[in-house]
């Protein structure tokens, strides 16, 4: 970033993720402020140390004054890294930057450009207004009328050029590098009015080709050993996994290694808690990387064991309606969640974003080892062939037991392991999800909710598709769907192995 010649960065919610002292000590190497006018410290009720208001600027014969801030993104950083800080926003941040940009005009700028690590919810693929209503959650419309000339926004990762009610520019580029927002302004030097002559995001495939840079080969160099561990293949995933699969599956991990360090001293009742991937969200099919789960799970979130009563464990964990929790029960979860004691102490394996949630009221007793992360145990799951299928032979699961097994498990939950399933299909399937039932010859029936071929094809573009009185064998893993009183147990997105 000093090589590239930023004149300021705004701070955001990941770079608190490794708490204030890392963003401290990259400060120190910086050569521009770090901008956040509204992070203040706990203790003495004044700006953080590390955070700077505003810059002022020339760019030509215009000076260009730069103000900062960090949207109400507290929910978005582990608590344990944000204890002694927190933000003003709302109507707290709308005075801030009011007397702010008053400042800065009163020193001599032209220009007032607020960067906010903020932003709309909702990629637009041409320009145009947006209403204050739709503003409102992040930004006031009060801040365009003489404070604010130019909004650069980020955050939610959405690709936009919008105007408001006053026309003031709103701009976001996306997410994962996927373009640079750029704005070009003409100033009358006369009476001071603006207007912008072009607003544009560049997006990445027009600078990609360019040629190398030289200090940036160097960077590479020095990173190497660690650009080829992410870049060299762990082992093959051969089917698609969604993004709920991958979290299921980091849920039984977390328990898997519980139970392995912890399971002699404590009775676990689960793995899992707030677990949620990041873009691309699902593991296509193929050779894995550790480069591509660091894209589905880039946080440096610790594994810990934790003591929770009975009645926050209920509803913050086992009855929860926040589908971004999963749980991987262990067997002795399993013969406990339908009649746990409110106050009766339990205990369970997440991480320390779960962990230290205030609401779930969870206590932490003890850590895994240190440096070992969700995409760790992922990586090395793959590396066993966990999630590799090797169709030499099967060992059927009935469909009698397979409804067996999916009524015991959890609300919403799928089994860490994948079935073989044989059966007839009863009737013809959904043409686009090929949603099914199998049925075998005792008239044993379960729904397969969306079929894929080996190759991760959906039913709809398969050239050899089952249709009505096929027998079929599929692989899956078990569901157990719930939506208020209707409980389905299922074969969710599974995988076409045989029509016989």
């Amino acid at each position: 970033m000093n090589g590239l010649g930023f004149v300021s960065m705004t701070l955001g919610n990941h770079e608190f993720d490794w708490g204030e002292q890392a963003i401290i000590d990259n400060l120190s190497i910086a050569e521009f402020p770090f901008l956040a006018i509204n992070v203040y410290d706990a203790d003495t009720n004044k700006i953080a140390e590390y955070a700077t208001p505003s810059i002022m600027i020339e760019r030509g014969d215009l000076t260009i004054g730069i103000i900062g801030a960090i949207g109400d993104c507290y929910s978005s950083i582990s608590s344990d890294k944000v204890e002694d800080v927190y933000f003003k926003v709302g109507d707290e941040l709308t005075e801030l930057v009011k007397a702010e940009s008053d400042r800065l005009r009163s020193e001599g700028a032209d220009l007032i450009v607020y960067s906010l690590h903020d932003g709309y919810g909702q990629s637009r693929s041409s320009q145009g207004y947006i209403s204050n209503s739709a503003l409102a959650s992040y930004y006031n419309v009060e801040l365009s009328d003489g404070y604010v000339d130019l909004v650069f926004e980020a955050h939610t990762h959405q690709s936009y050029i919008l105007m408001d009610s006053e026309d003031v520019y709103h701009l976001q580029g996306g997410g994962e590098n996927s373009g640079i927002s750029h704005v070009e302004i003409k100033v009358n030097s006369y009476n001071g009015n603006n207007s912008v002559t072009q607003a544009e995001i560049i997006p990445s495939y027009t600078y990609s080709d360019l040629e190398d840079d030289a200090a940036t080969e160097i960077l590479e160099e020095k990173y190497r050993d660690i650009i080829d561990f992410a870049y060299t293949p762990l082992g093959v995933v051969s089917r698609n996994m969604s993004d709920s699969e991958v979290e299921d599956a980091v849920a039984g991990l977390y328990l898997e290694v519980g139970l392995e360090r912890w399971a002699e001293d404590y009775e676990i009742v689960l793995g899992g808690g707030y677990l949620k991937t990041r873009s691309p969200y699902d593991l296509a099919a193929g050779s894995i990387k550790y480069a591509d789960l660091l894209y589905l799970l880039p946080f440096d979130n610790a594994l810990v064991l934790c003591s929770i009563n009975g009645y926050d464990l209920s509803r913050r964990f086992v009855n929860t309606t926040n589908s971004d929790y999963h749980n991987a029960y262990s067997e002795y979860g399993l013969s406990v969640i339908n009649n746990l004691q409110s106050n009766e102490t339990y205990y369970v394996v997440v991480d320390t974003y779960t962990a230290f949630y205030a609401p779930n009221r969870l206590t932490i007793v003890d850590y895994y080892d240190g440096g070992v992360y969700a995409r760790d145990l992922f990586a090395n799951a793959i590396k066993e062939g966990r999630y590799e299928i090797k169709h030499e032979g099967y060992s059927f699961t009935s469909i009698k037991d397979a409804n067996v097994i999916g009524a015991g498990l959890g609300s919403n939950q799928a089994t860490a392991e994948y079935h073989y399933i044989k059966g007839t299909v009863k009737s013809a399937p959904n043409s686009t999800y090929g949603n099914l039932y199998l049925v075998d010859e005792e008239g044993n029936e379960i729904y397969v909710y969306g079929l894929y071929d080996t190759d991760g094809i959906r039913y709809d573009k398969m050239t050899d598709k089952p249709v009505a009185g096929d027998t079929i064998i599929v692989y899956s893993t078990i569901y157990k769907y719930v939506n208020g009183s209707t409980v389905t147990v299922e074969l969710k997105n599974a995988t076409l192995i045989e029509i016989e």
